[in-house]
């Protein structure tokens, strides 16, 4: 017995085929478009590295999100801290939770498909770093140790500002990541209840920090900066993630800048003198 098959049902699995071949390409396109998407984004990660990378937070809005005054790729997001009176406008208060912080998320979100790589990253490619703030202690305890700015103790980091015994220290991490070498500690110790202007340089040869725009510690330290590949946070450290005494800073933080630019003696005495304009302007350079 031979089977035909109409004209009609030809035309009717003609038409199928033609659908199904339609959907795939379309189905292609959508990837390509999507991949393109997630290309642009990453590009722009490149072009701000390429550029010279630097981050600079006033702490003006509102509500738990804190944009980059750069409009970097690099906003942060509050757990715990609170908006305060800042030493010129707005700060952040990381002194009313123990496990206060602000969270930059390096790794990982840039979209669904990039949620498990680690293709964002903050170079140094001049091997150095330039990191300023204001801080204002309200109860720092003698021999006790603060995060500043920083990823937690653990897993492949790059660099750390902190607060021990009352004294600013920078830390920088070999380039496994798991090593670190205090590289600079302030003489001078933070007073609670009082504003003061901390910035410490390090150029990859030498750490200078300064204490309200004057030179109070040098040291040679023949190491330079690795990438930052993981989260990083600011005042503190979350309660998941080992650190060295206190998770949070006891006091306010206000007119963060962060920059792999290498800054001269005059320009750290700008930012202390100028603060927010100041800022600006080397974000602009």
């Amino acid at each position: 017995m031979t089977f035909k098959m109409s004209f009609a049902l030809r035309v009717t699995l003609l038409l199928c085929a033609i659908f199904i071949i339609i959907a795939a390409l379309a189905f292609s396109q959508l990837q390509r478009v999507e991949q393109t998407q997630v290309e642009d984004e990453l590009s722009k990660v490149l072009q701000v590295n390429l550029h010279g990378h630097s981050s600079y937070y006033s702490f003006e809005g509102e509500g738990d999100q804190v944009l980059d005054d750069f409009a970097s790729f690099w906003p942060g997001t509050l757990h715990g801290a609170a908006r305060s009176a800042g030493k010129t406008g707005k700060g952040l208060d990381f002194s009313v939770h123990q496990d206060a912080h602000m969270g930059v998320d390096i790794c990982c979100k840039i979209g669904k498909p990039l949620s498990t790589t680690r293709w964002r990253e903050v170079t140094f490619e001049n091997g150095g770093i330039s990191i300023a703030m204001w801080l204002k202690p309200l109860a720092l305890e003698d021999k006790q140790i603060y995060p500043l700015y920083g990823g937690w103790y653990g897993d492949v980091q790059s660099n750390k500002l902190r607060v021990v015994d009352k004294r600013v220290e920078l830390l920088i991490y070999s380039s496994s990541g798991y090593q670190p070498k205090s590289v600079v500690k302030s003489n001078t110790r933070l007073v609670n209840g009082q504003w003061t202007h901390v910035a410490v340089v390090h150029n990859g040869k030498q750490a200078r920090l300064f204490i309200n725009g004057e030179l109070d510690a040098a040291q040679d330290a023949n190491i330079s900066v690795s990438s930052i590949v993981n989260d990083v946070f600011l005042g503190g450290i979350p309660k998941q993630h080992a650190t060295q005494g206190k998770h949070a800073f006891a006091g306010v933080i206000d007119d963060f800048f962060m920059s792999e630019l290498i800054l001269t003696d005059k320009e750290v005495n700008a930012l202390f003198n100028k603060d927010k304009l100041a800022a600006q302007q080397l974000g602009e350079n």
